[in-house]
């Protein structure tokens, strides 16, 4: 199984498993944001969403990743008043 990791209050964090704890809301919320926060234009990401290719950032997957995991937990905080603290480390 391949499995991908972000970085949480300095440690390292097993995304895929932990997005089975996430607010599925707050995670819609968090990926609407992302294009914004990758300063990809709309109409980019609408075209590249239909082509199936990336989101056209300049970023690697890895740094996109990094980006939605800080979106996510941004959107749990507001949503929950206090922070997301995945157990799957």
């Amino acid at each position: 199984m391949f499995h991908r990791y972000v970085e949480h209050n300095g440690q390292k964090v097993d995304y895929d498993r932990a997005s089975w704890l996430m607010d599925r809301d707050a995670f819609e919320k968090a990926l609407a944001r992302l294009p914004e926060a990758l300063g990809v234009d709309n109409f980019d990401a609408a075209t590249a969403e239909r082509m199936g290719s990336s989101t056209c950032s300049a970023k690697t997957p890895a740094e996109e990743l990094q980006t939605l995991w800080k979106l996510y937990c941004e959107e749990h905080e507001h949503k929950y008043s206090r922070p997301f603290s995945p157990d799957v480390m």
